[in-house]
């Protein structure tokens, strides 16, 4: 005998065929969530961990004297760069592999070119892998291995790094930086000297830079504590704030926003444009300059006590001068509105 169950369901009115149908459910579910959590296993064990067995390094060390140059050009990889006491560059290159077998390992690791040559005071460094960078047999592999350099050198020396997909890392060096990046983050900590980066995607991070800056930035963000010269930063997707800038600055954003600040003893002319977003510019009370402001879509909101102001707060344009005047900002805001506001000096002059 059966009677119909809600939801269009039948199920056996007798007690017994009932437990019985519920525990054979119960049985067949615990037996189903058994089977996931194995072949889970299988497959993070088959395809993402790599065999002890597989993991290799290479370690070099060059005689240098300060005012060294440090040249690496990898075409995938992770680049550390650590000041240390001692007078020489020492180079510590670790690989691991996202391989299925150890044979995959060792083909990749075959494949494997690099360099290291010391002349004139310069060491450089170069890989390249025509297996790992080669076409790929099938939509599906993803066998591939992971380069991680770890390099110490004297405080002072110059830097010109070079990575296809991969993270860039600076300490606290005194020279000429530049680094190169197709897909990764870019991060500088603290920079005597100057700076030229650029990355297609990822973000470019600056600490502290005491010279002038070059940042260029295809898709993402530029952040930057203090700069100490001149500086010319552009995304073309992406935001870009400045804590603190004392000298000549130029910034444009395409698609995103523009927030700077500036101490009270800023000195040269700046640029802001954002063509797909809001500006947003504060200034020391104490500084002297020459403000310009303009929003072709929204307004410019000022919070400055500027004299001789042309426009006012609340409408497309704005101009005036912060006590006895100097330096010329001008600010464009041409997809979004400008917002000026007083600001305050966070660190004492960069020396």
């Amino acid at each position: 005998m059966i009677r119909p169950w809600p939801q269009g369901r039948i199920i056996p009115t007798r007690p017994g065929l009932r437990q019985r149908a519920r525990r054979c459910i119960q049985l067949g579910m615990s037996r189903l969530v058994i089977f996931c959590v194995l072949l889970a296993a299988v497959v993070v064990r088959g395809v993402h961990a790599a065999p002890e067995a597989s993991l290799r390094g290479i370690k070099r060390a060059f005689a240098v004297t300060p005012g060294c140059t440090l040249v690496v050009d990898t075409y995938h990889g992770e680049i550390a760069v650590e000041e240390s006491e001692g007078s020489e560059i020492r180079i510590e290159l670790n690989v691991d592999f996202d391989v299925q077998t150890e044979a995959d390992a060792t083909r990749l690791w075959e494949g494997l070119k690099t360099s290291f040559d010391s002349a004139n005071n310069t060491v450089r460094v170069v890989a390249r892998n025509d297996v790992a960078t080669g076409p790929r047999l099938s939509w599906n592999d993803e066998r591939r291995m992971n380069l991680y350099y770890r390099i110490t050198v004297p405080r002072q020396c110059h830097v010109d790094l070079k990575t296809g997909r991969g993270k860039v890392m600076v300490g606290r060096l005194a020279g000429r930086m530049s680094a190169r990046v197709e897909a990764g983050t870019i991060f500088f900590r603290q920079i005597d000297g100057s700076i030229d980066a650029a990355t297609g995607e990822g973000e470019l991070v600056i600490s502290r830079c005491t010279g002038a800056v070059k940042a260029r930035v295809r898709q993402g963000s530029i952040r930057v504590g203090t700069i100490g010269g001149a500086a010319d930063l552009r995304t073309a997707n992406g935001s870009v704030e400045v804590m603190q800038a004392r000298s000549g600055l130029k910034v444009q954003a395409e698609v995103g926003d523009v927030t700077v600040n500036f101490p009270r003893d800023y000195s040269g002319n700046a640029n802001l444009t954002s063509l797909g977003g809001n500006v947003t510019v504060q200034v020391d009370p104490a500084a002297n300059c020459d403000l310009d402001a303009a929003a072709a879509w929204g307004r410019v909101r000022n919070k400055l006590p500027l004299t001789g102001v042309s426009g006012g707060d609340g409408q497309r344009r704005v101009s005036g001068r912060l006590n006895r005047g100097g330096a010329k900002i001008k600010v464009l805001a041409d997809g979004g509105a400008v917002t000026l506001a007083p600001g305050e000096t966070l660190f004492e002059e960069v020396k």
